[in-house]
């Protein structure tokens, strides 16, 4: 009988899949063995804050910014920009620029603050020439120079540019960070909410205020990278699903190519950690491609194995 079926089946013209579905008993303990293991390292994927991975780091414009960024440090900022209605200059909202000045330079992680409350410029006051503040104090009470003065300082200082607007109805504040936590995302999320808590404090009602920056974009692109791999893997997986149902018409050999393909990501996050590559654009992606590639070779794989079990029923 063993002679007849293997003649039947003529085992020469065998592929490798017909040998994995021989030998499917040992391949799956192998495979569990292998997924348990891997388990253990998916915890410690790491995402890229840096955004290094994405950048050509043997460009000539990148070797060009990093012997920038030796001689001068690193130009990054984070800008707080404030609008009102009525206009910067009032006594009320200056003193309240003050206070965010202030009390933003006395966070922890903060290497500098510039606002119009505490920049100075070379300028004449009466008839004496040196540095004063931007920001005068005129019957005791805050105020701007008329705009043509304003106008002066732009010329003369382009960073004016970014601490208030040609119409005079936003100010802006530029922070700049510390080196040591430009890329540690718990800290900028941290010093992201401690300034938004001084803005709420500090600004007068109807003052509408954003906080925008290099640091919090390189968090929130981490964010969507993970958020893109989690999605796109859901979709694909519901797809596949729908594509097995169809196929197979079977919902117990629907469960056993979700598994499969599960096993599939768990290996991938897995050898992820283990080779440290980090989660960001480009392998986030790779978790919608592994479960449409997979399932190919699962049904190959399931419609191969029918063919043997009927051949072997009828014998």
């Amino acid at each position: 009988m063993a002679t007849l079926i293997k003649d039947k089946l003529d085992l020469s013209n065998k592929n490798w899949l017909d040998i994995i579905v021989d030998y499917r008993v040992f391949l799956t303990a192998v495979v569990t063995v292998v997924s348990i293991s891997l388990a253990v390292f998916v915890s410690g994927l790491t995402t890229d804050p840096t955004l290094k991975s994405g950048v050509d780091t043997t460009c000539a414009a990148y070797v060009q910014h990093q012997k920038f960024m030796d001689v001068f440090g690193n130009d990054e900022f984070i800008l707080v920009a404030a609008k009102s209605e009525g206009g910067v200059n009032n006594p009320r909202f200056l003193k309240a620029l003050e206070t965010i000045t202030h009390n933003v330079t006395d966070l922890d992680n903060i290497a500098e603050v510039v606002s119009l409350s505490n920049l100075q410029i070379f300028q004449n006051k009466g008839k004496l020439f040196g540095n004063y503040p931007v920001i005068r104090t005129a019957s005791k009470e805050l105020t701007l120079p008329d705009p043509e003065q304003l106008d002066t300082m732009k010329k003369a200082l382009p960073i004016m540019e970014l601490l208030i607007s040609p119409d005079m109805k936003t100010a802006g504040v530029l922070i700049r960070i510390q080196d040591l936590c430009r890329f540690d995302p718990s800290k900028i999320k941290r010093l992201a909410g401690d300034i938004e808590g001084i803005l709420v404090k500090s600004l007068p009602e109807g003052t509408e205020h954003r906080i925008i920056g290099a640091a919090l974009l390189r968090q929130a692109i981490v964010r969507y990278n993970i958020q893109t791999g989690i999605v796109f893997g859901i979709l694909c997986m519901l797809i596949g699903t729908v594509v097995s149902v169809y196929v197979f018409k079977s919902f117990k050999v629907t469960a056993v190519t979700n598994v499969i393909l599960g096993t599939c990501v768990l290996w991938v996050l897995g050898l992820m950690s283990l080779m440290g590559i980090p989660l960001n654009s480009t392998t986030a992606l790779s978790f919608g491609f592994i479960p449409i590639t997979t399932l190919e070779i699962v049904i190959h794989m399931v419609v191969r194995y029918h063919q043997f079990h009927q051949v072997s029923k009828k014998k």
